[in-house]
């Protein structure tokens, strides 16, 4: 890719938890910067990272990261504020739309499947739809969680949909409520409400969309090494410091992989012994969702690890 070429057709880096997606990104990012002269703006895909104050759990680019590369979706919430897919397309379109104008690459890189798919192909629902009744379904629903536990609606979520078995886990409340809802408002199963999201075509013209694989065994290594790491850099303390700063032990941030574990051994539910192994435990579970659900999407092209950049590479010099 030596050619001075400008593309501004979105390049996306996706894959699970501790694949080694950002480090694959920046040099990607740098070849484009160096070799072509291009600028290359990074929109950061993670349900966790938008969130102010979760730096170490999250796996946040660095302060000299996001110096080197101009980064988007980063700390644009507060840790006590309910961030949604919705909420992400209506930050990440502006942004991608204002990077393509500076002519630069918009460079899309994360683990959150939900996000990149609302946000590359629209949501499994009309987003238009209308928010007063959806205010209206969404509150009745977490009433009835708070009485009846979320294991009870995400018995109905299966009951109404079998289809979604793989893809509505009981543990991920939004996504429970979020299924029973648009059931409600649209009289159609979940599972095919994303069937018809998946097939639609790229709102951004273009766009090549990447996705890393590794051998499973390999990323289990990959993420117990992982998990040491960021105890080894405070994830315990960052979580106390959450906690003194008020921030409610119910908030959905908190119920992150990593940061849920280490809550539950703050608040006595849990051992400290065992917090590296449940951390682990979780985010291999994560991965997982992760690996399935990228494998369930329209258009993607698969990296195989653990070395992607000559394929990458290659793939790209033959488009570009």
């Amino acid at each position: 890719m030596t050619e001075t070429k400008i593309t501004t057709a979105p390049i996306v880096i996706a894959g699970p938890t501790a694949s080694g997606k950002s480090a694959l990104a920046l040099r990607l990012a740098r070849l484009f910067r160096d070799e072509r002269g291009q600028a290359v703006e990074i929109v950061c895909a993670d349900s966790v990272t938008v969130f102010r104050g979760f730096d170490i759990g999250s796996a946040k680019p660095t302060k000299e990261e996001q110096r080197e590369f101009r980064h988007h979706l980063i700390d644009v919430a507060g840790a006590e504020e309910s961030f949604t897919g919705g909420d992400f397309i209506r930050l990440a379109i502006p942004a991608i739309l204002g990077i393509q104008a500076r002519k630069a690459l918009p460079l899309l890189v994360g683990g959150t499947g939900f996000y990149l798919r609302a946000l590359l192909r629209g949501m499994a629902s009309d987003e238009a739809e209308d928010p007063v009744l959806a205010a209206a379904i969404k509150e009745r629903l977490v009433a009835r969680a708070a009485a009846e536990g979320y294991e009870a609606l995400h018995k109905e979520v299966l009951r109404l949909d079998p289809g979604s078995a793989a893809t509505v886990h009981a543990n991920d409340h939004y996504r429970v409520v979020r299924a029973l809802q648009a059931m409600e408002i649209y009289k159609k199963p979940w599972s095919e409400l994303n069937r018809t999201a998946r097939q639609a075509p790229w709102r951004f013209p273009g766009t090549r969309f990447f996705c890393l694989e590794v051998d499973k065994e390999l990323l289990k290594e990959r993420i117990r090494q992982r998990t040491s790491q960021l105890l080894e850099a405070g994830l315990m303390s960052e979580v106390r410091g959450l906690l003194a700063s008020g921030l409610s032990p119910a908030s959905k941030a908190l119920l992150s992989v990593g940061y849920k574990e280490c809550l539950d051994t703050l608040e006595g539910r849990e051992p400290e012994s065992t917090l590296a192994e449940r951390i682990t435990l979780a985010t291999n579970r994560l991965a997982k969702q992760q690996r399935t659900w990228f494998k369930s999407e329209q258009g993607v092209e698969m990296l195989r690890g653990p070395e992607y950049w000559e394929e990458l590479s290659e793939r790209l010099e033959t488009a570009l």
